[in-house]
């Protein structure tokens, strides 16, 4: 955090003004002023507005312009001065630096003209400080050496104590930290020597502990922050604040963490906000609550980080600090992306982007306007070397002129030479004085083509930026749509190829087998909706190419609308949602192009079915309007109450390739049906407007010009409207076909052993049962339509392989899969991931989120139970692996994985209660964090034995041990691992080690004596 810069501005807002030698409290001075009369009152309006000063710029310059105005009609010289000096102040407070400079330059003219050496530092000084808050360090350094000057003129200690410190500003801000150092230790030398301490010395000395702050030499910060607080007073709130939060940022509140005494850079910015409310100084909080949400970075905190570095942030744009809102944007991205939260985080470090390169913008047309300025310097010095010559001229021509009229006597002959002299010289003026007018036209031109190419530049560098953004977003919107239509395109040539490749695998001449007549009706779908897809990118083609033309017929619209409705009616049947069509008349003979026609409003009622839930309603109306000697028009109106469109979409619904802000799913679309209906309903030069509000479905308009074929249909016109008949779509169950049998797949289990548990997750119907009937003979499988409740399946029922697709809503296969491989209880189930991205990346990122196996569609269904298979056989050895590990060492477990630490844990639990009989399965669920349920299907799955089993293998284990050191006979070694019954100990042990306790000892015995001997 800059503080330098606030003590400048401190300083420049607590300069007293010349002539106003004390000021009283602001009610007092307002109460003054009506009874105050001339001079009185001009001094009593300046004191006003420098009590204004900071808290109210507005105010100031109000009471400022009052006071000038009253000092010019008075003639008074000294006031006005003093209200220019306030006007300046109070632009300057207002970032109107241009105008503050001119009130300034105003203010130091008259100083000059009354002879008021005070009053002319005082203006330096000012100009100095605004040149420095702009970065132009010439102008600043030539201000406060005039300034320096003036105070080494008037011998004025303090002057010159101030004017030192002016100095070792610019050098901080130049970074040439020794050259600071320097100038403050000759201002503190003075200040100490006139004030002894106080706020004047407590300036310079927080000024140097702020140099050892910069270069990290923390020890020697604190130490001149420290003798900084020293000496000031409960008036010195303001400093007071500034020192505090420069000791906070030194312990810890900076970005590189300080000394890292969190604590105690807590406790001291806390202190500094509250002094900096109290003084009514905005301009600094910001700045403290920045270094506050530091703190809270440093220490983990990291919500209260976002919550301070936001109220930092409106504080910084309310005040329009434009680099301290580019360094806050930059710590909340940091804390977000440290959060996990990348998409804020993405979006935090955009906005810090955009406000640096605002900064940047700003430098640079500084820089272009000191360059400017020098242009015009050099101008004007340009016209002053021509007048000088035209004055020397001058001069050389009244002293010929003296000549001639001394030298008249000399005769005529010397006359005439003198005028020809005086007429040659007043010509070569006239030209001299034509070359500098054709010199000024030039450069004014010059000046002007410079200006022009300018704003030219500035015009395409914006065009260039424009388009380049526009191109970015282009370019990313068609990535998304490939990438989407790649899966649009891939899980129907799944359904297809798997189900061929199923039936043609291991053919056998002479043998055919039966075929579902739901599987070919399954692939005879797939294979139109592939057909559809295409059709729609060909007839986009087209209307892009300007290829595609109407064809119109005659025709009955009524009919085509009924016939179309009821291409819906059994879909609505199934879905039980309630689908009505209103005609305004029994038929509507026109001209119309139907194969156009088909498509605009069967992608309109596609999309009504695809977002209104089961149960929902769909409402399709069509009206003919127009009256006598206006051309007819047909309106459709497409309704329904499902999903609705999100306020932001509807701008962009129409738009090629948009596909909302959702991920892509199979219910989401691709994105090119409403732009080609879009692009059909502007063909037929009509128009197509949408209403929508999220979660309360969408209404579609279409207006198209309406060309009758008879006036006679026009007259029958239906009182109530027909009804849609809901018909049935009745098909064999099944068919047979010729093909070769394929054979079967070798992938079932032993007999007696309980099936394994499969969860398919795939929001693509027709897939999810196509998986699920090819696995369902091996496995139990159960299925979820996406992430989501796939994920709440499998938290429940524990399965021993989840198979998932990628894109799907909700929550995609990739976030299911991460959630399932971090939780304890899930991590060990084997997950396959589906999906149409084939790149590399995209195989990468699916495997770093700890999927197993990774298949692109469309696959072989065979490598799918064959992977399949596999996962579940190694989580089988694993399983014999751990169980063996138990059996044989039992707390000893090398931890080598998320499954081996979790048995780790397990069995340390287990073990420090294993004395306890009342530990059981309950008990232990409780002590892991799991459901009893949740905890039996971990363990089930890790080691191959229940709860109880478990705890019942650590006993036994616990007994051998004991019983092998001699610790204690038989029953007492019994209570002592849990077993309150001997002869259940007796059984267990029996049914363990194949034989009675007394027998293992005599063993063990034997086998010990032997190895003795």
């Amino acid at each position: 955090m800059k503080f330098l810069f606030h003590v400048i501005v401190l300083f420049l807002a607590c300069l007293a003004s010349p002539g106003i030698a004390q000021q009283k409290t602001l009610d007092s001075l307002l109460h003054q002023l009506p009874q105050a009369m001339d001079t009185a009152k001009v001094t009593l309006l300046n004191q006003i507005s420098n009590q204004y000063g900071f808290a109210d710029p507005a105010k100031a310059i109000e009471y400022a312009e009052q006071a000038a105005s009253l000092a010019q009609k008075l003639n008074f010289s000294k006031g006005k001065a003093e209200a220019y000096h306030f006007l300046g102040s109070g632009n300057y407070y207002q970032n109107n630096y241009t105008q503050a400079i001119q009130w300034h330059e105003k203010a130091l003219q008259l100083h000059k003209e009354l002879g008021n050496l005070k009053g002319e530092r005082l203006a330096l000084i000012n100009l100095g400080l605004i040149y420095h808050k702009q970065n132009n360090y010439p102008k600043t350094l030539e201000y406060y050496l005039r300034s320096l000057k003036i105070s080494e003129q008037t011998g004025d200690e303090a002057l010159i104590a101030s004017a030192l410190n002016n100095m070792a500003n610019i050098y901080v801000e130049q970074q040439e930290y020794d050259k600071a150092l320097d100038y403050y230790l000759k201002s503190l030398t003075l200040r100490k020597k006139i004030f002894k301490e106080g706020r004047k010395v407590s300036q310079v000395l927080n000024n140097i502990g702020d140099i050892y702050l910069k270069k990290q030499q923390y020890q020697q910060a604190l130490t001149y922050f420290n003798l900084a607080m020293e000496g000031l007073t409960e008036q010195d709130k303001d400093q007071k604040g500034i020192v505090l939060a420069n000791i906070g940022i030194t312990y810890g509140g900076g970005k590189d963490g300080g000394l890292g005494d969190y604590s105690k850079a807590l406790h001291y910015l806390s202190e500094a906000l509250q002094l900096h409310q109290a003084a009514g100084d905005q301009y600094l909080m910001p700045y403290t609550l920045q270094s506050l949400a530091y703190v809270y970075q440093h220490t983990n905190n990291l919500d209260k980080s976002i919550a301070t570095a936001r109220q930092a942030l409106a504080l910084a744009q309310s005040l329009e600090i434009k680099s301290l809102i580019a360094d806050i944007y930059l710590l909340l991205s940091e804390v977000a992306e440290k959060q996990g939260k990348y998409e804020q985080a993405y979006q935090y470090h955009k906005n810090f982007v955009e406000a640096q390169h605002i900064v940047h913008n700003d430098e640079k047309t500084r820089q272009i306007a000191q360059l400017q300025a020098n242009y015009e310097l050099d101008k004007k010095q340009t016209e002053i070397e021509l007048l000088k010559k035209d004055g020397e001229l001058l001069k050389k021509d009244t002293e010929r002129a003296t000549l001639v009229r001394n030298g008249i006597a000399a005769g005529l002959l010397a006359t005439l030479l003198i005028a020809g002299l005086l007429l040659s010289r007043q010509r070569l003026k006239i030209r001299q004085n034509r070359l500098l007018l054709e010199k000024s036209a030039e450069v004014a031109q010059k000046n002007q083509q410079l200006e022009q190419q300018a704003v030219i530049l500035e015009k395409q560098a914006t065009a260039l930026a424009h388009q380049t953004e526009k191109l970015k977003e282009l370019d990313q919107v068609k990535s998304t749509f490939f990438a989407n239509i790649s899966h649009e395109f891939r899980t129907p040539l799944t359904l297809i190829l798997s189900n061929l490749q199923d039936k043609l695998a291991g053919e056998q001449s002479g043998e055919s087998i039966q075929v579902n007549y739901s599987e070919i009706r399954m692939m005879h779908r797939n294979a139109n909706r592939l057909l559809q897809l295409i059709n729609q990118l060909l007839d986009l083609s087209k209307v892009e190419s300007g290829k595609m033309h109407l064809a119109p017929v005659k025709g009955d619209l009524a009919h085509f609308f009924r016939v179309m409705a009821g291409s819906f009616s059994s879909l609505a049947h199934n879905r039980q949602i309630e689908f009505d069509l209103r005609l305004p008349y029994a038929a509507l003979p026109a001209f119309f192009d139907e194969d156009k026609l088909e498509k605009i409003f069967m992608n309109l009622l596609s999309n009504a079915f695809k977002f209104t839930a089961d149960g929902g309603k769909i409402h399709l109306e069509v009206q003919v309007h127009g009256q006598e000697g206006s051309a007819p028009s047909l309106e459709v109106v497409v309704a329904d109450n499902g999903a609705g469109i999100e306020a932001e979409g509807l701008e962009k619904v129409f738009e090629r390739f948009y596909q909302g802000t959702t991920y892509y799913s199979d219910g989401q679309g691709t994105g090119i049906g409403l732009a080609l209906t879009k692009e059909l309903v502007d063909l037929h030069q009509g128009s197509i407007q949408v209403e929508s509000e999220k979660g309360k479905g969408a209404r579609f308009v279409v207006h198209l010009p309406y060309t009758p074929a008879t006036e006679e249909a026009l007259s029958q016109r239906i009182e109530s409207y027909p009804e849609i008949s809901i018909g049935t779509d009745q098909r064999p169950a099944s068919a047979t076909v010729a093909v070769s049998n394929p054979e079967e797949l070798n992938i079932g289990l032993p007999a007696g052993e309980e099936r394994p548990l499969v969860l398919v997750v795939e929001d693509n119907e027709d897939l999810r049962t196509y998986i699920r009937t090819k696995l369902e003979a091996t496995y139990r499988v159960i299925e979820s339509e996406n992430g989501l409740k796939g994920l709440e399946k499998a938290r429940v029922t524990m399965p021993d392989l989840i198979i998932s697709d990628w894109m799907m809503p909700d929550m995609d296969g990739l976030q299911l899969c991460s959630i399932v491989k971090t939780e304890e209880c899930t991590c060990h189930i084997p997950v396959i991931l589906l999906t149409a991205l084939s790149a590399t990346a995209s195989k990468l990122t699916g495997l770093e989120k700890g999927a197993d196996e990774y298949l692109t569609k469309p696959f072989d269904v065979r490598e799918l139970e064959i992977r399949a298979k596999n996962l579940i056989d190694n989580r089988q050895k694993l399983r014999q692996h751990y169980s063996k590990k138990i059996l044989l060492q039992p707390i000893n477990i090398e931890v080598t994985s998320t499954d081996e630490k979790f048995l780790q844990r397990a069995m340390q639990i287990a073990e420090s209660h294993l004395g306890d009989s009342t530990f059981g399965a309950e008990a232990f669920s409780h002590e892991i964090g799991m459901s009893r349920m949740q905890l039996h299907r971990k363990l089930t799955a890790l080691t191959g034995q229940s709860t109880t089993d478990f705890l019942r293998t650590l006993r036994l284990k616990r007994a051998v041990k004991l019983l092998e050191g001699h610790t204690g006979n038989i029953t007492e070694i019994a209570y002592e691992v849990g077993f309150n019954n001997l002869s259940y100990f007796a059984k267990c042990f029996r049914e363990q080690y194949g034989r009675s306790p007394n027998e293992y000892i005599a063993a063990y015995q034997a086998t010990d004596s032997f190895a003795t001997r």
